[in-house]
């Protein structure tokens, strides 16, 4: 199967078959950046939930933000464990800085191949580009706005409030 849509055969021909996007041949799927296969294929994986009246999918941003708040709560869990003081400030700076640390070691590898893996032309419309380059750029985006609606959820509402 393909890298993208490991329930979709091969083809005889020698081309992959993605069932909501185009045929695309194994030369294609090579110029593919590595760090950028996880991405996309959580991206495409990931069921779509559209704010109402929009085309604006969420169900990413919404997963994003349920992982790092998970990492943040294991890390207040790891940290009481090994003797920190439980909701003590300092306990759960350490556990937000966990998070931040996991948004940003995640992102960045494929965050600088997507922009490594195409020309850079400023005026260009999202859509003159490759549909895995697309599916790159709204994952990566989605994943930013799932830390923001994290951190705010999570930092501001839930452990000030």
């Amino acid at each position: 199967g393909c890298w993208s849509c490991p329930a979709t055969p091969t083809h005889s021909s020698g081309q992959l078959q993605h069932p909501q996007h185009t045929t695309m041949t194994k030369s294609m799927t090579e110029s593919i950046p590595l760090l950028l296969r996880p991405w996309i294929t959580t991206y495409r994986f990931t069921p779509k939930i559209y704010i109402p009246y929009t085309k604006i999918d969420i169900a990413y941003t919404l997963l994003s933000a349920a992982i790092l708040t998970n990492v943040r709560l294991a890390a207040r869990v790891i940290f009481t464990s090994l003797g920190w003081p439980a909701g003590h400030p300092s306990t759960l700076y350490a556990a937000s800085c966990i998070g931040s640390m996991v948004h940003s070691t995640t992102l960045l590898p494929g965050l600088g191949a997507l922009l490594w893996s195409r020309p850079h032309i400023p005026h260009s419309k999202l859509d003159s580009h490759p549909l895995w380059w697309q599916d790159g750029v709204h994952a990566i985006l989605s994943f930013c706005t799932g830390y923001m609606l994290y951190d705010s959820v999570v930092g501001y509402v839930l452990e000030t409030w």
